[in-house]
């Protein structure tokens, strides 16, 4: 009577659809080409002049391991999350002791969150592009069938938006249903609801490897994209030592909060004072 398609990044059904005589679903893809690791370490008494949530962007030319990203984000049971990430060719650590010794050199956050007992080991991951499909604006789409998770969009995982997108695309599914839809009919409305959870989230992850991208093959961007890619860089330096600045990116990386929030020009001066100040 209803089918959800919960079948991951490797989703076949656009290939079904089609077959059926349907409208294909449109792919967009955005490289990423990622190589990850992430350690789980008890968390011992927060330190009160460090940021709980910290997230560095890092100079591969002179980051420790050629690391391009790196994370600490405080989690449930007491635990300190810490996650690596470089670029394909290079991979970040691969035993506990480097990974240690890594994270001291890196901001103080990452020493301390991984100086406590390890209470999960190493997990890796490999991520080569961003992929999103989209069910807007479909003409031909069978009724009774939607998709909801990394069948829709599955996300650069250094952003930690995954499960947080999956939970509001249920919440937007329950709100579709609850209103009594039309049986008979694509799921147009619940698609649109849909659409504004995955529009968040793709605008910081892709956004940010778009960027890259850019950069990397010299590509010239509009004055407002590269001022506000500017200013979004300046938002994560800030995170590294002020925690009214972690904490707005926080709320955006657990999708609490749009993206947008990190251009209102209160957060954009105040992350521009406490740099010029270091």
């Amino acid at each position: 009577d209803f089918t959800v398609d919960a079948m991951g990044r490797a989703s076949k059904l656009s290939d079904w659809v089609e077959q059926a005589g349907y409208q294909r679903l449109r792919l967009e893809r955005v490289q990423t080409g990622i190589n990850y690791v992430t350690v789980l370490f008890e968390r011992r008494d927060d330190p009160a002049e460090l940021p709980l949530t910290t997230l560095a962007r890092l100079d591969s030319s002179s980051a420790p391991d050629s690391l391009c990203v790196a994370a600490a984000l405080p989690t449930e049971a007491d635990q300190w999350l810490v996650m690596l990430m470089a670029y394909e060719p290079d991979r970040p650590p691969a035993t506990i002791e480097a990974f240690r010794s890594t994270c001291a050199k890196l901001p103080p956050l990452f020493g301390f969150a991984a100086s406590g007992k390890v209470t999960r080991e190493l997990a890796t991951y490999r991520q080569a592009d961003s992929r999103r499909r989209d069910f807007t604006g479909l003409t031909r789409f069978p009724a009774r069938v939607v998709c909801v998770g990394d069948a829709v969009a599955s996300f650069n995982p250094i952003h930690g938006q995954g499960i947080s997108s999956a939970a509001l695309h249920a919440s937007c599914l329950s709100d579709y249903l609850d209103a009594s839809p039309q049986p008979d009919q694509t799921a147009t409305d619940f698609f649109d609801l849909q659409s504004v959870v995955v529009d968040a989230a793709w605008m910081m992850s892709a956004g940010d490897d778009a960027a890259r991208l850019d950069a990397i093959r010299g590509v010239e961007v509009p004055e407002e994209v590269a001022g506000a890619r500017s200013a979004l860089a300046q938002v994560l330096q800030a995170t590294l030592v002020d925690k009214t600045v972690a904490k707005a990116f926080a709320n955006v990386t657990s999708m609490l909060a749009h993206p947008s929030s990190l251009a209102e020009p209160a957060l954009i001066e105040r992350a521009r004072a406490v740099i010029s100040s270091k």
